[in-house]
Parts: structure tokens; C-alpha cells; sequence
């Protein structure tokens, strides 16, 4: 069942994040008052998955177990909905690879860097997995769908870089120990990170409120 959550977490989201509404992972869940009723609330495992309607079509998906902590942010866009204004922070389904990392600025890391790309054996995506640059304990995670021309879906030593015309699906905030929890198993290209990967931007750069 927790893989099972893994992978919904992971590929549930098809369309927009970009406003995280001020939370982040480690907060407690009482924080959450001020954005109103969940639309839906699932049990899994010790985890409470709770999902927000959010203004400009944006919805808000929340994770945090039985104490209360929130382990996981993953703020979307439905399906078809009206679209958000352009902030200057990464857009969802919006902005290609080569865009997002042109937003990210010259203090990006480089694409082959040990351990940022890890290829999904499970869905055929690829996800960059940066370390906030000032919170040990937090991920920022990226995720990327791949052109219909290819896959990396197959994690070898020999997997062609990551396309820069894959395109930003979805956009995650999770305290580290609950993402590496997960139970995915992801294999890195290049292998794991010889040092911490640090997230180019803050968070409220990236993912400017959409809201006032």
C-alpha cells in the first residue's frame, strides 16, 4: 500500500504547481485553517492525504501523518481549468526543461551532475531531485514527462541526457526522510550525489503566490 501511495504522489498531479500558499513540509497540519475545507481526504498507512480548491483552477495536495506534520506539498492545476497569470516563477506544463533551467539562473547545476536526474522505472518520467539550499531536511523535486519520441524509463549507464524539450509536470515539496521512505528505489544517473544539490531559488522565487 505505501508503494502504491508513492506512486500516486508522484503521478497524480498532471497539471500546474506553482503556489505552495505559504506552507511548508514540517509545519503542522493545523496550519492548513487559513485555505478552508479539504475537497477530498484519503487514509493510507499512517498518512493523511488532503486535497485544497484553490483559486485560477489550482488545487493544493497536502500529505501529513498522525502527528499532525505535514511530510509532503504538491501544489496542481485541474484539468482544462481557466490557467494562472505568468509570476516569473516556473510554470507547470507551461515551461520545458530547457526553460525551467533557463529560469533557475546561472547557479543551476549542470544536467549530469551525480545524483539531480533519477529516470521512474514505474512511469517512463524523469525527476530532478535538488536539497533546499538552507533546510537540510527538505527536497525540492521536480518532474519532467519525456517526448513521445523516447523513454528513460530504463535507468542504465548508457540512458541518452534528459531531453530539454520534456516538459514540467509537477512540482514537489517533501521532508527528506518521507520522500526517501517512499520505497522507490530510484537509480540516479551518474549515481548518487557525492555532495548536496542545492535548489538554485527560494521557494517563493520558483513558486510565487498566485493569490494575494
Amino acid at each position: 500500500m505505501l508503494r502504491a501511495l508513492a506512486l500516486c504522489l508522484l503521478t497524480a498531479l498532471p497539471a500546474a504547481a506553482q503556489d505552495f500558499r505559504g506552507l511548508r513540509p514540517g509545519m503542522h497540519a493545523s496550519a492548513l485553517g487559513p485555505i478552508g475545507e479539504a475537497s477530498t481526504v484519503d487514509y493510507v498507512n499512517g498518512l493523511t492525504r488532503s486535497s485544497y480548491p484553490l483559486p485560477y483552477a489550482q488545487g493544493l495536495v497536502v500529505v501529513y501523518d498522525d502527528a499532525g506534520v505535514i511530510q509532503r506539498l504538491s501544489s496542481a492545476s485541474l484539468p482544462f481549468g481557466s490557467g494562472a497569470p505568468e509570476t516569473g516563477g516556473l510554470q507547470i506544463n507551461e515551461m520545458t526543461l530547457g526553460e525551467v533551467m533557463d529560469r533557475l539562473g546561472r547557479d543551476a547545476p549542470d544536467l549530469d551532475t551525480p545524483g539531480l536526474v533519477a529516470p521512474h522505472t514505474f512511469d517512463g518520467r524523469v525527476t530532478l531531485v535538488f536539497d533546499h539550499a538552507s533546510d537540510p531536511d527538505l527536497l525540492v523535486i521536480l518532474s519532467f514527462d519525456l517526448p513521445v519520441r523516447g523513454s528513460l524509463s530504463d535507468p542504465q549507464p548508457d540512458v541518452p541526457p534528459i531531453p530539454e524539450d520534456a516538459l514540467l509536470t509537477s512540482a514537489i515539496l517533501s521532508l527528506r526522510a518521507h520522500f526517501e521512505g517512499l520505497g522507490l528505489d530510484l537509480t540516479y544517473l551518474g549515481g548518487r550525489r557525492n555532495a548536496p544539490i542545492p535548489f538554485p531559488l527560494t521557494i517563493d522565487e520558483a513558486f510565487p503566490s498566485l493569490i494575494p
